[in-house]
């Protein structure tokens, strides 16, 4: 199981949002530049807005988004491919009710707070499934299942993922409140 970049990406919007000021509205593009940006520019997340209640408030940080706007308009900096679905994940985010928007931009709602990953995964169009023969959206009937070597450690880990991620809120993600490589440890030591 690998979870593709628009889930990353929507999990990381969620986190900022969720620790962003309550009163702060969010262009699309500025989270863009948020999350699909590091400072150098190349298509990963950025640790700009893990600076939130550091030493940059939510001023400073649109500051920064709109300098890497600017970049990218005035052709001194690359576009990066995944900023084209940004909007997209935008759009499948508020249709959930994660998100609620208004002429200044986007905001996160009380119900992506709470949102559970799995939730947001699934929202995403995600398979918790760690192999075919345990996945949700593209179980198939394989005959040799019930003499499977393997078919034991694959359900185990599909159920692990899932009870992780269907236990882990945004708001605990983003206040720092679970590690979830102990949670994995945990489960897979029971």
């Amino acid at each position: 199981m690998q979870l593709s970049n628009q889930t990353y990406y929507a999990i990381e919007l969620l986190r900022f949002l969720m620790r962003s000021d309550q009163d702060s509205a969010w262009s699309s593009k500025e989270l863009a530049a948020i999350v699909t940006l590091d400072s150098r520019g190349k298509g990963h997340f950025t640790d700009l807005w893990r600076r939130i209640g550091r030493d940059e408030d939510d001023v400073a940080i649109k500051s920064r988004a709109r300098q890497v706007l600017a970049e990218i308009e005035a052709g001194s900096m690359h576009q990066p491919r995944d900023w084209r679905v940004i909007p997209q994940i935008l759009r499948d985010l508020r249709k959930a009710g994660y998100l609620d928007a208004g002429p200044r931009g986007f905001w996160i709602t009380e119900a992506g707070g709470s949102a559970a990953l799995s939730e947001v995964a699934r929202t995403m169009g995600e398979d918790l499934g760690f192999a075919r023969c345990c996945s949700e959206l593209h179980y198939f009937d394989c005959p040799d299942i019930d003499t499977c070597l393997a078919y034991p450690l694959y359900k185990k880990l599909t159920d692990v993922i899932q009870g992780i991620f269907g236990s882990v809120t945004i708001s605990q993600l983003s206040r720092g409140e679970v590690d979830i490589m102990e949670l994995l440890r945990g489960q897979l030591n029971d």
